[in-house]
């Protein structure tokens, strides 16, 4: 019964010196407020296109326009989207989940897209949107749209197919000659690479413009991807389950160690984001956000006062920033 107690006991100091030796500090200045907004929808992307008109989207159908730097947002429409005419010839609200917004460096055409299948572009800077169908023959839903040029543009599907259009929307056509196979996320580098995390996290794979295929790349962790982010073209973040992170300066050639920065929650890591300051943002779930100040070294949990889960951080040319989160949440970055 003694040797009982006293494994038990070596046991329980084991652990409190691995939480001692994990305790992560909390941020003494967070410079993040919450901004005015009225809806319950999950918010999935923002765009700006300059420093003071913005563009967010998310579940619900939900668009949203700000003209005053992201202090208050409004609802872009003045009625609901309409869907396809059902079997009786009615017209029902579209019920979409929006999850990409893009502009043109001129803020005249923008594009929204989403599922189910849904694709929306504006040539005069937001006045008037269009539907554009989408062929049969691009399959899967959107999860990354990007804003090149006008009348170009190009598109990722969850099923790991990536198409381009030179001619507004009304062509597209594959660049990647094969499917990456079932994807959860997307990323676009600023050399026209995509990096994307399979469906079950189980992997990840990369394309660089002119390869013959995805590059299939196995993960370095037993915990599964979560989120694949890249700051720059050689900076990123790989986000795995348990809130463990790995980071690369090579261009995601090779990642160091998995660490917990916050051990004691393991809450799910979704999102990161680098502001002006150079500091790497991480966001997650239960209201989690952590801050680096020295490229992951060591890390900091900001005392926000929401439990909501954090999906995006997104942070603008022009040193604006952006949470978005559960139920309406947005948080806005105060650059010093």
């Amino acid at each position: 019964m003694l040797g009982v107690i006293g494994r038990w006991c070596g046991v329980r100091t084991l652990v409190l010196l691995v939480q001692a030796c994990n305790f992560i500090k909390t941020a003494e200045q967070v410079p993040w407020s919450e901004a005015s907004l009225t809806t319950e929808a999950d918010l999935l992307d923002v765009h700006f296109v300059d420093s003071q008109t913005g563009w967010m989207v998310g579940t619900k159908t939900t668009v949203l326009k700000t003209i005053d730097g992201g202090t208050t947002w409004r609802p872009a429409f003045d009625k609901p989207l309409q869907g396809d005419k059902n079997a009786e010839g009615e017209t029902a609200d579209l019920n979409a989940r929006f999850v990409a917004v893009a502009f043109t460096p001129n803020g005249q055409e923008g594009w929204i897209s989403g599922n189910p299948r849904i694709v929306l572009h504006t040539t005069n800077g937001g006045k008037s949107w269009f539907a554009i169908p989408l062929n049969k023959r691009i399959v899967g839903n959107p999860l990354l749209i990007t804003a090149l040029d006008t009348g170009v543009a190009e598109m990722a599907m969850n099923t790991g197919f990536v198409f381009k259009t030179e001619n507004g929307g009304k062509v597209w056509r594959a660049l990647t000659p094969t499917s990456a196979g079932g994807i959860r996320n997307i990323t676009r580098l600023e050399d026209g690479s995509y990096w994307a995390v399979s469906v079950r996290g189980s992997s990840y794979l990369s394309w660089k413009p002119g390869e013959r295929e995805w590059k299939l790349r196995e993960r370095k962790s037993s915990r599964r991807i979560q989120n694949l982010v890249f700051v720059d073209n050689q900076r990123g973040l790989m986000l795995n389950n348990g809130g463990e992170v790995q980071l690369t300066s090579d261009g995601g050639e090779t990642w160091s160690k998995p660490t917990t920065p916050d051990i004691a929650s393991a809450a799910g890591l979704l999102d990161s984001g680098v502001d002006e300051k150079g500091r790497i943002w991480v966001t997650g779930g239960n209201g989690t956000l952590l801050v680096s100040s020295d490229l992951g070294k060591t890390w900091a949990k900001a005392p926000l006062q929401t439990r909501s889960t954090l999906f995006r951080i997104r942070f603008e040319e022009n040193g604006q920033g952006f949470i978005m989160g559960q139920r309406g949440l947005i948080l806005r970055y105060q650059a010093s």
